[in-house]
C-alpha cells in the first residue's frame, strides 16, 4: 500500500503535490468543503497508469462515456457549475473529469481541450 493510501485510510480528505499550482489548491478547498476527497490530478493519473501520451492520437476511446459528456459541454462553453447541473453530479466530480480530459489529450487549459477536441473531430 502506498503511502497516500495510508494518509486517506488514515482519515485524510487531500492530497497535492509540492508546487502544486494555486488553481489545484483551490480546486482542492472547494472539494473538500463540499465533503469530497481531492487527489492531486498528476498523482491519480499515475495511480491509474496513466501518463500524457499514453493515449491514442485522434480516437476517443480513451475517453470515457462520461469525459465524453464532459468534453461536448465544455466545447459548448457551459461552466463547470452548469455541468454539474446537468448531469446530477458534484462540481468536484465535474473538475476530477475535465482534469483527466486534460491528461488524456495531452494539453494545459480549457483552450487547449477545445483545440484538441475540434483538430482530433471528438465533438459534433
Amino acid at each position: 500500500m502506498t503511502a497516500v493510501k495510508r494518509y486517506f485510510k488514515a482519515g485524510a480528505v487531500a492530497y497535492l503535490l509540492q508546487g502544486t499550482p494555486s488553481e489545484s489548491l483551490c480546486q482542492a478547498v472547494g472539494c473538500v468543503r463540499e465533503g469530497s476527497t481531492f487527489i492531486d490530478p498528476t498523482l491519480s493519473a499515475a495511480w491509474l497508469g496513466r501518463q500524457r501520451g499514453d493515449y491514442p492520437q485522434g480516437t476517443t476511446e480513451a475517453l470515457t462515456k462520461r469525459e465524453r459528456q464532459v468534453l461536448e459541454l465544455i466545447v459548448q462553453e457551459h461552466t463547470t457549475d452548469e455541468i454539474a447541473g446537468q448531469l446530477f453530479v458534484n462540481r468536484c466530480t465535474v473538475e476530477t473529469h475535465r482534469s483527466h480530459i486534460l491528461q488524456k489529450l495531452g494539453v494545459r487549459n480549457t483552450a487547449g481541450i477545445v483545440r484538441e477536441a475540434l483538430r482530433r473531430e471528438l465533438v459534433g
